[in-house]
């Protein structure tokens, strides 16, 4: 009879338990790739904030903004020139446009492919990309999937994969040398040196 009056008063106990869940307290280790990283994101953050400051002010800017005038004056020569310009409202428009979307702006300029669209027409459609190889590099994003182009999280993967002793991602292993190598970290400098933050 007594173990049942204890069973009984331990059943609220019991109850609480269910709904409680108690983890160990693990003390954090130092992360060198992690703190890396973090810093990194912060970086891009702060690169962000400041790329909002310069699409404001850019938008602010009119023709008279970038109006100018020379006055050249060699009395020794006797040569006077006075030039003035006033910028254009067309102009001025499409520089701001490159200044706030510059990977939109060089997609349009030196690869002459705006965000890579496709025109489809009925029947045979044939395409070639030899103009614009592939470059390697492009294995994550902000979600942790491959986002269509090489960035700083991209590099910083490789490297972090590069550092590790084991349990490496071989999405890293860039060359297909079924190792992380330095070689796999330069294929990535490549790619960023040719298209940073550009979708391909």
């Amino acid at each position: 009879m007594d173990r049942i009056i204890d069973a009984k008063l331990l059943k609220p106990e019991l109850e609480k338990s269910k709904q409680e869940i108690k983890l160990p307290d693990i003390p954090s280790t130092p992360n060198p790739e992690l703190e890396e990283f973090e810093a990194f994101k912060q970086s891009q953050t702060a690169s962000d904030e400041t790329h909002k400051i310069l699409v404001q002010t850019v938008s602010k800017l009119s023709e008279k903004d970038v109006s100018y005038n020379l006055n050249f004056n060699d009395e020794a020569k006797k040569v006077k020139v006075d030039i003035s310009y006033l910028g254009d409202k067309e102009g001025v428009d499409k520089a701001k446009a490159a200044a706030a979307d510059y990977a939109t702006f060089l997609q349009t300029t030196y690869y002459n492919e705006p965000k890579g669209n496709l025109t489809i027409s009925s029947g045979t459609n044939e395409f070639t990309f030899v103009a614009y190889p592939l470059l390697a590099g492009d294995i994550t994003g902000p979600n942790g999937t491959a986002d269509n182009k090489v960035d700083g999280l991209d590099y910083a993967m490789v490297k972090a994969e590069f550092a590790k002793d084991s349990n490496r991602n071989l999405k890293a292993d860039l060359d297909y040398s079924c190792d992380i190598s330095g070689n796999d970290i330069n294929l990535v400098k490549v790619a960023l040196n040719e298209r940073q933050s550009q979708r391909y």
